[in-house]
């Protein structure tokens, strides 16, 4: 132990029976001499009765030791490692579950002990503190040391429906701090939460796509790739980060496996479907066409108006729910297919204003070629940057030119049976190049010749 700079030398028994715990099989006892010196008991059967009056009056004794020695091992080891150190963790355990000398709330209180250590290293290694409480939450709800009572409060639960698994992680205190979105439960997964979505894994299976566009196992990492390009700097969109951690499994007896997915911060408020029309419309325009402008960028598949949420105390609107973004299904390289969007905001009045001149501005100096580096580096796919190219330069030419925002939504958005316009441009530009360099060109000259034509019937009707 430390005193200051000076450090205070183990006692010599200490040591030793610090040492004789290191190595310690699982299922030998032990036994407590008069200076307090353990050692592996080899006890006859014959004569275990003649012992027990002293094995009785040496089990403090030992429980104060074996405390000791994981109070010692908690503060020398760091628990960064989710799958190595869980396991020395749970190693450590047994050794002292074997020894037969703990309660069950004793073993719960050094479980405790650990998680909080874990907790602490977590952070210290550079984790966001929320994000660290929602591993240790989640990890302690597979814990067989923590108390069912405990983990009622803690464990994570499911979210309201859905065609993906999805779930509120709470802390320790038993408060909602994020939702985590597993890839193995996503829509046409193995593990999807209706039997009649689930499918092996095949991304290159068109029947396996959630959405034209967006192939199975992936919508988790849309979800981390909107934080990414937001930073909620703009949209407001919640922290969003990827995490791999082990996780309960339906069914009694199931084990725990490791699960990859998104994890996001929970945010307060209603769904905009909870509103009603007046709350609606009281919404600042500002924050609706901020919504606008995103969507509008990364091509949301699926704005509804239950992932995004109205917080009237702080009167702030957040965006949940991007596991439909950056699709691929207008990727001219690949033939002219129909696009996604769905803009439930596009009905709104303070989206058929016009363009607030922040968000003109946020749209209008968007770092296209730095978004597109930063999407490439967390593996989304080059047919998914294209499609995010081509919206990003209509997006911006039709605001260049005064279009609402309301309208643009409505140009990119195709129905049943017919492409939208957006689609019809790509299609078009396509018939006269295949070449990338000229692409981009001949689409940006079609977007201005296309949004010339639109402010022509305005003026014109």
């Amino acid at each position: 132990m430390y005193v200051g700079r000076y450090v205070v030398p183990i006692d010599p028994i200490r040591k030793k029976n610090f040492q004789l715990f290191d190595s310690l099989k699982g299922g030998e006892r032990l036994g407590v001499d008069e200076q307090g010196r353990l050692y592996v008991r080899k006890d006859d059967s014959s004569l275990t009765s003649l012992f027990n009056k002293h094995i009785t009056a040496d089990q403090q004794h030992l429980k104060d030791v074996a405390l000791d020695y994981v109070t010692r091992v908690f503060s020398q080891k760091k628990f960064r490692s989710i799958d190595t150190e869980s396991k020395n963790y749970r190693q450590l355990m047994s050794k002292l579950n074997s020894l037969g000398l703990f309660s069950k709330s004793d073993k719960q209180s050094v479980a405790f002990l650990f998680y909080n250590r874990r907790y602490r290293d977590l952070v210290v290694s550079g984790i966001d503190e929320a994000v660290a409480e929602s591993i240790v939450t989640i990890e302690m709800s597979i814990d067989s040391y923590i108390s069912m009572a405990y983990k009622v409060k803690t464990r994570p639960t499911p979210t309201n429906g859905g065609m993906s698994g999805s779930y509120f992680i709470r802390d320790r205190e038993g408060k909602k701090i994020a939702v985590f979105k597993p890839q193995d439960e996503d829509s046409f997964m193995p593990n999807a939460p209706m039997p009649e979505h689930r499918r092996t894994y095949d991304p290159t299976a068109p029947e396996r796509h959630q959405r034209r566009g967006q192939p199975q196992g992936i919508a988790w990492l849309k979800e981390v790739a909107a934080w990414e390009i937001d930073k909620g700097q703009f949209a407001n969109v919640p922290f969003t980060t990827e995490i791999t951690v082990p996780f309960p499994t339906q069914g009694s007896g199931s084990r725990p496996v490791y699960k990859r997915g998104s994890l996001q911060m929970f945010v307060a408020g209603k769904g905009a479907h909870e509103l009603t029309d007046a709350e609606k419309d009281a919404i600042p325009a500002q924050q609706i066409q901020k919504m606008a402008a995103f969507d509008l960028l990364i091509g949301n598949g699926d704005r509804h108006e239950g992932n995004f949420m109205w917080d009237e105390a702080s009167q702030t609107l957040s965006l949940i729910d991007h596991g439909l973004t950056f699709l691929d299904s207008l990727d001219w390289k690949e033939g002219w297919k129909f696009s996604e969007g769905r803009f439930e905001w596009s009905t709104y009045p303070q989206a058929r204003d016009i363009v607030n001149p922040e968000v003109k501005a946020w749209i209008l100096e968007y770092d296209l070629d730095a978004k597109c580096q930063i999407l490439k580096k967390l593996g989304i796919s080059e047919r998914s940057i294209r499609e995010h190219r081509l919206r990003v330069l209509f997006t911006q030419e039709g605001v260049r030119r005064g279009i609402t925002l309301a309208m643009l939504a409505s140009c990119c958005m195709p129905t049943k049976t017919q492409r939208s316009w957006l689609d019809t441009l790509v299609h078009s530009t396509h018939e006269e190049t295949s070449d990338e360099e000229k692409f981009y060109v001949v689409y940006q000259k079609k977007a201005e010749e296309f949004f010339s034509k639109v402010l022509e019937q305005m003026q014109n009707p």
